[in-house]
Formats: structure tokens, C-alpha cells, sequence
């Protein structure tokens, strides 16, 4: 009888994980539930293994280094516009998640529908959110500006009455608590802690806690006890008292970013910056336990109710369980991959059997609690938005680097990585036409050339007296570094001798100077750096919409600036064409141009990117432009006459960087959404005499609208999930550097449209 009962609700959780894993599709259209969430369900499920068999002519799903969708993860909550800070559980297993967009948003998390929402006075950032022990109110802390926090408290019973506000600091609130009868509320801010009473918004004491800002507050489960930490340290405080019971508890090397205590009040977890999370004996007043596994900060920290497991959530876009119930010294731990930005905050649903995380990615997961697993390991790639690409001259290897502060070198016909030059942690890095030498920016400003296959630094950093660059790059021949500064200089640079040519600085100004009247330049910062493909002339891009030229023999200017219209504040990005004639541009629109640089006018106008181009570049043959947007698309575009060629979707984030290989075969592109694409030109100018009999096909063509695949009259062809989008394949893309890669294939029949009942087979007959 126990085990007809525990089949019975494995069935009964797995077909709820089903539903809500897929409630988008499945509200949106009922044929989905056959023609989407099927083939996209783990195939380890019972739905999934009982229904798939009596289905034709759906699409097949194969992943590489993520799981299939409902394993582990049980669904994405996307309604956050920006950044959630911080999530919380209700006793009843709703859950309360507070954003830099203003909401508080309350989910039923047994069909991931949103159920509530407040938003914020003024729609400022919400920081932190707690729940009420007993389940009767919610406390979200904002930051509402001039140097002003405060704290709203919602009653769960009467959610619709105005909220009650304290006016808590002078400043932002990095964290709240409620005390277990849900009688207190604490918050930190400044060096300060604040302990007020719930019913009446009164502050009953205040804690002068810490020498530097206190980051994060928690109260023992007995509510005894408080501890708080600031950057480096950790204090125990008497709540009946509000006495400290021990300063300066713990002292770090490192920030402090998260702590917890245990179910029995034995233990305090605490994450910290340096990457580990240290288990600290309360009665014992010392470390017990260092965790290391985690690449990041460990920016949240929680105990499973039974103090059994612990969940942290990292910078490193990971959560992990860990396993304290195993031997001393043998602690384990599970990690959950899927976000694609830094996760603040993770935590155990107060039955334990799920977590749910929140991250910088704008979305929540929620995941299966169980240890028992296999995880699946994510394929080599970046870690961050990539920032800028280059292909070698032969096309046998690629080289990238991303806000991960990392360069990695790949191979160009696998996608496998080859190495990553060490000791070169990098903000922005551009990579000489042969692929051999790199010429990096630090955080700092440090100008660094480097053999980029040794990894070595080549010479000493090149001398500045500014901030960091706004643009940098390589002349097409290797011999020459331009870049350009907020002061509208542009530096050039021989690379061989590691000094500058005579002619440098180059100026860039408003107006004309003036010996007569005195007048003195306006100087303008240098957007975007670009040399003709004999290097001969050099272009400069202003935050005035203008472009100038210089002859580098001489350093003369080469002709009168041009300057793209009033309309556009500044000029982002330029490319020479191969002949010299003609530079692309693009200033604060979505509209490119091409100039004739001899006669100063605009020739042709690029029009089909909805948002602001980012990257441009010329084919090496000069038959197109292929261009970069925030609207995530790649597009070609006809150097005669304008016409757009082709567009490409498939990244989920702006393109922030793009490249032509020198054989004009193929296009690389670097995006915010982490990933390396390399996408081949002849089936991208094929585009237009193929149909949409193929979802990827369609994809490519029209793009994703809230993970619909749609047709060209805007028919609903596939749905989705989204932790799987960002690492589609449309046709024209050969290779996908990316974390995970999904390929989704048809057989010779694809029943989708009017014809989708043709998918089901029905029940085998008896």
C-alpha cells in the first residue's frame, strides 16, 4: 500500500512539474501541450514516456550540457523586468520576490502564476522582502532616493489596504529580518541596526552594530539571539536586551555577504566574497567547516529546515546544495545551473523539498531539493557577456573576450576550446588581424600589449594620463594601436617599438578653434576608432554625432569631419569599406549609413534594425555590411544599394561585437547573452528562397516573441522554455560557443498548424 502511495504522488508531482514547467504554452494554446511541451519534457518523466510513443511528426529534442527541461528545474518565473534581489517563502508555499523594477510579486508555485503584486511608492528599487513566521505579512525594504530607505509591511489577510511604512534609514536597506513570533522586524543600514515593532512601525532599539555599513541581518530560529555582519565581520547580539553577546565575532579577510542561522541554533553559515561559505559553532565561537566549490561570491546563504542541507547561491550564476549530513570533512554538494547572471539569492521552501533563486537575469527558478541527481556539466564557454571577437587570418581559431575578465581561444570549425592566456584579467580586450598579439584595458586604465598565444606581456604598459579608453584597435595590417579617450585625443601607437608616431595625439573637437578670437577647442569624447583597410587613414567616431579623418603619414586631417545629423548625439560604431571610398556608420538610432567620404555625403541608409546598431563591419570582398543590435539580430545589407540581404536571429542579447573572416565564408558574433556565434554566409544569403518548413528556419527569419517561434502571418509554430533559447541553432549558424546547445530537428513530417491533430496516434489498441 506505501508504495502504490509513493507511485502515486511521484505520478501526482511529476504531472504538476509538467504543467507548470509549461503553463505558458499550455494557457497560450492547448495544441502546444502535444506540439511543445511534449518534446521539450525530461524524457526520464512519465509523462513524457507515456505519451511520447503515441505522437507523430513532433519536433525531437537533443541537448548538450543541460538537462532536459523539468529534471531538476521545475519551472522559470519571468515576470520581473529587472534585476530580482530577493525572494522569501510563505509557511503555505507562496512566494514573495522584490525587484529593482518597484514589484513585490506573490506566485503560486504549484502553476507559477503570479498572484499579487504591489508596487513601491515612487516605483523604486525593492532590495530585500521577508515573510512573517507565521505567515500573515510581508515586509519589502526600498531604496527610494534621495538618500532615503524605508520599510513597507503588507498584511496577507487584507493585501489590498495601503501598507504600513517606516521610514527606516538615511540611506539604502541591504537587508531585513522578522523575528519568529513576527512581532520584531529588524533592517540594517549605514553602521546601524533597527529593531522595530510590527503592529505599530515603532523602532523599539537601535544597535550601534559595526565600523563600516552592516550588509545583512538574521535572527536566531528561538529568537534569542541576532547576528549581523558588516563587510569584514560578524556580531551576536541579545534581542531582549539588544546588548551585544559578542563582538566582533568572526573577523574576515574578505566581505561578508550572506549569513543564516541553523535550525537549532548551533550553527551560523556565511558566505563570503573569497568564494567559500564557512560554517561557524556558535557555542564554540569558531570555524567548524570552509566550503569551497563555488568560482563567485557567495552572495546568499540558507539552511533546509531540517539543518541537513544547506543552498547558496553565487556571482558565479550558480546554486549549489550542499550535504552536511555526510562524515566531517566529506561535505558534497549538487550544483544548479541556468542562470545566466549573478544569483543574489537562494533559498529552501519551508517544506524543503524545493529551492527557489533569484538572480540579475531578471527571472526566478524553481528547482527539485533532491541531492540524488546526476548533474550534467555545462559545455566551455564564457561566463559573461562578450565583449569583443576576432577570427584569425587562416580561420583556424577564434579568440574572445568577456566581462568575465577572461580571453579564450577556440577552435573555429569545433567550437572546442584550445586555451585561455593566463594572468590577464581584462575589462576590454581587441586582438591584432592575425590573431597573434592582443592589446588589452584593465579596470584601472592599464594599456597592455601581450602575445596572445604565449600569454605574456609584451613590453611595459603604454603610458596614459586619463581613464581608460573609450575605443581601442589594431590597424588592418597589425603595425599600428589606435585608441581614443573621453578628452577627444586619439593616441596611435607603433607596435613594434611600443611608441607613439610623431603625429600623435590626434584632436577631435566642436567647432573650430579660433586664433583671432581666441577661441578654444570643444573637445568630445571618442566613441569609436576605425583605419581603412590600408591603414593609411584613420576615423574616430565622436559623442557629437561627428566622424573625423586623419592621414597617418602626415597626421593632417584628410578631409572635413562629417557629421550624421542633429538628430544622432553620437557616432557608434564606423567600418571602412575594403576600397576606402565609402565608411559605414551609426549613431544613437537604429539606422545605419554609408558615406562617400570624397564628396561628403550619406549614399544609403540601412533600415530594419528596430533598436540602436552596435557593431559593424565590412566583408573583406566588400559585397556586404554585416551590422550588431541591442534588437539581438545580425543582418547583411547589399553595399549598393542598401538592401537588406538577410537577418539573422538567434541571440537573446544585444550583439556588442562583429567580425568578417578574411575568406568571406562566415560572420562572428559576440553577445551580452554570453555566447560566440559563427554564422555561414551563403545559407544566411539563402535565407529568402527557403520557406518556413523547419521551426529554426522560422526562428531565424522572424526571431522569438516571448518564446514563441512564429510564422510569417504570426502563427504560433513552436513554444520555448526559457532556460533553453539562448542556445538554439537556426540554420545559418554552423557553430555555437555556449554553455549548453539545444538542437530541435524534425522528421520528414511536422505536423504543426492545421494539420496538428495529425500528431496524435492515439492509444495503442488492446
Amino acid at each position: 500500500m506505501q508504495v502504490r502511495s509513493t507511485e502515486l504522488s511521484r505520478c501526482l508531482r511529476d504531472a504538476n512539474a509538467f504543467v507548470a514547467s509549461s503553463r505558458e504554452a499550455i494557457e497560450r494554446s492547448a495544441p502546444h501541450i502535444y506540439l511543445s511541451a511534449l518534446p521539450f519534457a525530461t524524457k526520464s518523466s512519465q509523462i513524457y514516456n507515456s505519451f511520447s510513443s503515441l505522437t507523430n511528426g513532433v519536433v525531437s529534442v537533443e541537448t548538450r550540457g543541460i538537462e532536459h527541461h523539468g529534471q531538476q528545474l521545475a519551472m522559470t518565473l519571468t515576470s520581473h523586468q529587472e534585476t530580482v534581489h530577493s525572494i522569501a517563502y510563505t509557511p503555505d508555499g507562496r512566494l514573495i520576490s522584490g525587484s529593482s523594477d518597484g514589484t513585490v510579486r506573490i506566485w503560486d508555485t504549484r502553476t507559477g502564476e503570479e498572484s499579487m503584486s504591489f508596487s513601491c511608492r515612487g516605483g523604486k528599487s525593492v532590495d530585500c522582502v521577508a515573510v512573517d513566521p507565521n505567515g500573515t505579512s510581508i515586509a519589502a525594504a526600498t531604496d527610494e532616493g534621495t538618500n532615503e530607505g524605508a520599510i513597507y509591511i503588507w498584511s496577507l489577510k487584507a493585501p489590498q489596504r495601503h501598507p504600513r511604512r517606516i521610514s527606516a534609514s538615511c540611506g539604502s536597506i541591504p537587508s531585513i529580518a522578522f523575528s519568529p513570533d513576527g512581532s520584531l522586524i529588524a533592517s540594517s543600514a549605514d553602521e546601524d541596526l533597527h529593531l522595530w515593532i510590527v503592529n505599530t512601525g515603532q523602532q523599539t532599539a537601535l544597535l550601534k552594530a559595526h565600523r563600516s555599513k552592516a550588509l545583512t541581518v538574521a535572527f536566531s530560529r528561538d529568537g534569542d539571539t541576532l547576528a549581523s555582519a558588516d563587510e569584514q565581520s560578524m556580531r551576536i547580539w541579545n534581542v531582549s536586551t539588544g546588548q551585544p553577546a559578542l563582538t566582533d565575532a568572526i573577523g574576515y579577510r574578505w566581505l561578508v555577504e550572506s549569513i543564516c542561522f541553523s535550525s537549532d541554533c548551533a550553527k551560523i553559515a556565511v558566505g563570503l566574497d573569497d568564494c567559500t561559505v564557512r560554517l561557524w559553532d556558535v557555542m564554540n565561537r569558531t570555524d567548524t567547516e570552509t566550503l569551497r566549490a563555488h568560482s563567485g561570491a557567495v552572495l546568499s546563504v540558507q539552511f533546509s529546515p531540517d539543518g541537513r542541507y544547506l543552498v547558496s547561491g553565487s556571482e558565479d550564476q550558480t546554486v549549489r546544495i550542499w550535504n552536511l549530513h555526510q562524515d566531517a570533512g566529506d561535505v558534497s554538494s549538487v550544483v544548479l545551473r541556468g542562470h545566466s547572471r549573478r544569483v543574489h539569492s537562494a533559498i529552501f521552501s519551508s517544506d524543503g523539498l524545493y529551492i527557489a533563486s533569484a538572480s540579475y537575469d531578471d527571472q526566478i527558478r524553481i528547482w527539485d531539493a533532491s541531492t540524488d541527481q546526476q548533474e550534467v556539466q555545462p559545455l566551455e564557454a564564457h561566463n559573461g557577456p562578450v565583449t569583443s571577437i576576432a577570427a584569425s587570418v587562416a580561420g583556424a581559431f577564434i579568440v574572445s573576450s568577456s566581462k568575465d575578465r577572461t580571453v579564450k581561444v577556440w577552435d573555429a570549425q569545433t567550437g572546442s576550446l584550445k586555451f585561455i592566456p593566463t594572468n590577464h584579467r581584462v575589462s576590454n580586450v581587441k586582438i591584432s588581424p592575425d590573431g597573434g598579439i592582443a592589446v588589452s584595458v584593465s579596470s584601472e586604465g592599464t594599456v597592455q600589449l601581450w602575445d596572445l598565444l604565449a600569454g605574456d606581456a609584451v613590453g611595459k604598459p603604454l603610458p596614459h594620463e586619463m581613464d581608460r579608453p573609450q575605443a581601442v584597435i589594431f590597424s588592418p595590417d597589425g603595425r599600428l594601436i589606435a585608441y581614443g579617450w573621453i578628452a577627444g585625443l586619439v593616441y596611435i601607437w607603433d607596435v613594434a617599438t611600443q611608441q607613439p608616431l610623431s603625429i600623435s595625439p590626434l584632436a577631435c573637437f566642436r567647432g573650430e578653434v579660433s586664433t583671432a578670437t581666441n577661441t578654444l577647442p570643444q573637445y568630445v569624447t571618442v566613441m569609436s576608432i576605425a583605419f581603412s583597410f590600408d591603414s593609411r587613414l584613420v576615423a574616430a567616431g565622436d559623442d557629437a554625432g561627428n566622424i573625423h579623418f586623419w592621414d597617418i603619414s602626415t597626421g593632417h586631417r584628410a578631409r572635413e569631419r562629417l557629421h550624421e545629423t542633429k538628430r544622432y548625439t553620437y557616432t557608434f560604431p564606423i567600418a571602412f569599406s575594403p576600397s576606402g571610398r565609402h565608411i559605414a556608420s551609426s549613431g544613437s538610432g537604429h539606422i545605419g549609413h554609408v558615406w562617400d567620404i570624397a564628396e561628403g555625403e550619406q549614399i544609403l541608409a540601412l533600415e530594419g534594425h528596430t533598436l540602436e546598431i552596435t557593431s559593424m563591419a565590412y566583408s573583406p570582398d566588400g559585397t556586404f555590411i554585416a551590422t550588431g543590435s541591442f534588437d539581438c539580430s545580425v543582418r547583411l545589407w547589399d553595399v549598393e544599394y542598401g538592401a537588406q540581404l538577410a537577418v539573422l536571429h538567434g541571440h537573446t542579447a544585444v550583439v556588442m561585437s562583429i567580425a568578417c573572416t578574411s575568406d568571406n565564408q562566415s560572420i562572428v558574433t559576440g553577445s551580452d547573452d554570453s555566447t560566440v556565434r559563427v554564422w555561414d554566409v551563403k545559407t544566411a544569403l539563402a535565407q529568402l528562397q527557403t520557406n518556413d518548413s523547419h521551426p529554426m528556419a522560422a526562428l531565424e527569419r522572424y526571431g522569438m516573441c516571448n518564446g514563441w517561434v512564429l510564422g510569417q502571418a504570426g502563427e504560433l509554430l513552436l513554444w520555448v522554455p526559457e532556460e533553453y533559447r539562448t542556445y538554439l541553432n537556426p540554420p545559418s549558424c554552423r557553430l555555437l560557443i555556449a554553455k549548453h546547445r539545444v538542437s530541435v530537428t524534425t522528421g520528414d513530417t511536422w505536423n504543426h498548424g492545421e494539420n496538428w491533430t495529425a500528431c496524435w496516434l492515439g492509444a495503442p489498441s488492446a
